[in-house]
């Protein structure tokens, strides 16, 4: 089983969009809402969700 990186995930809310960090679990396997893990819940603010996302990037990448 290999996870995907952190990355940016965008979803439209009563007209609005929000953001969310998440990642493939097993990129092996199709995606879809069982095979996703996400970091933290949904944000307006996309510029925030990236910055979580490379953090989390580069902590997996010093744990590698």
């Amino acid at each position: 089983m290999t996870p995907g990186k952190w990355k940016v995930f965008s979803n439209p809310i009563c007209g609005e969009k929000f953001y969310r960090v998440g990642r493939v679990i097993d990129t092996d396997k199709p995606v879809h809402s069982g095979n996703i893990e996400y970091a933290g819940d949904y944000n307006r603010d996309k510029e925030a969700c990236e910055k979580i996302a490379a953090v989390l990037n580069a902590k997996e990448a010093r744990n590698a």
